[in-house]
């Protein structure tokens, strides 16, 4: 069965439905592609550290609900053991190469290795620094159109 890891902006536009200027086409487009792969019977992993994204603008009291209901529809693996080793080793390939350093480059870098833990066939993001921590390692695709479905009646 294939396996794919969704960034935080899949998360966003899909999910959340929300954009910034310049975006609103990505939450349909998004929306489509996430049914596409759940038609298609696709895991899609949802990186605890991209789930803590997700919840830092939200009010506490909104923690528990949107944790149930990501965890319902994706596969959310914990950071552990074998993550950081992948961690470590993609830091390692990195070094000199990113400037690491930068905290979002960090939690970057987390996303990628639970992908490689969970044995991800690719990330879908739109985030180039997602692309830049990913390369040699793992694939990044951004979200494809998806064509859509004329109806009949």
């Amino acid at each position: 069965m294939a396996c794919v890891c969704l960034d935080t902006n899949v998360l966003i536009w899909g999910v959340k439905q929300q954009f910034t200027p310049g975006q609103e086409h990505m939450i349909e487009r998004t929306a489509r592609f996430i049914r596409h792969l759940d038609k298609k019977g696709v895991t899609c992993v949802v990186p605890a550290i991209v789930i803590s994204e997700l919840l830092m603008p939200l009010p506490l009291s909104e923690h528990m609900p949107f944790i149930a209901m990501v965890s319902t529809s994706f596969t959310v693996p914990s950071f552990n053991a074998v993550t950081a080793s992948f961690l470590s080793k993609i830091w390692q390939s990195k070094k000199g190469q990113v400037d690491i350093k930068r905290e979002e480059i960090k939690f970057d870098a987390m996303i990628v290795a639970t992908a490689l833990a969970a044995r991800a066939t690719c990330i879908y993001s739109n985030d180039p620094h997602i692309a830049e921590i990913a390369l040699g390692h793992l694939d990044c695709k951004d979200i494809p159109e998806m064509p859509e479905q004329e109806r009949f009646f």
